[in-house]
């Protein structure tokens, strides 16, 4: 999806990676987020992005 949408979707390919970036800045346990689906894994993605851009005052992140 980055490469149609990179304003909206992060450049992580691999689903395992997306899965544990999840979980590890939201505390959601993997169990959980591995029952999660796409989509839902990409919004939340884009909730930490937002998040950590207010609290660093950054546009410039990369996971």
């Amino acid at each position: 999806m980055f490469l149609l949408f990179p304003d909206d979707f992060e450049r992580i390919f691999g689903g395992g990676d997306r899965r544990k970036i999840v979980s590890a800045f939201t505390g959601i346990p993997i169990n959980q987020v591995r029952a999660m689906s796409a989509i839902e894994i990409d919004q939340k993605l884009a909730e930490i992005r937002k998040d950590k851009e207010e609290e660093y005052d950054t546009k410039e992140l990369d996971f």
